[in-house]
């Protein structure tokens, strides 16, 4: 706030409240497969395929953070992480 009326300086002024703060658990009861990429079919030779997305659904939805891990891809098949699908090069 303006000490004087020229508002050449100034007082700094502040209140404090305390008040509770609960962080409640959020327990993911289901996590399922909500959509599956199924087999990828793809002809030698073709243009490069990029296949649907998967997407998995959890109950509650908590929004935790997800990680998915992919095992076992064979080196011609890369997982986009970032659009949860497939391309074969």
């Amino acid at each position: 706030m303006p000490d004087d009326y020229t508002k050449s300086t100034f007082t700094t002024m502040f209140v404090e409240y305390d008040f509770p703060l609960r962080v409640q658990p959020c327990k993911v009861t289901t996590y399922q497969r909500d959509l599956v990429v199924g087999d990828i079919n793809y002809n030698v030779g073709a243009a490069s395929l990029t296949t649907g997305s998967y997407t998995f659904g959890e109950d509650p939805i908590c929004d935790y953070p997800e990680t998915v891990t992919v095992t076992n891809l064979p080196a011609f098949a890369v997982h986009n992480l970032g659009s949860a699908d497939f391309t074969v090069n």
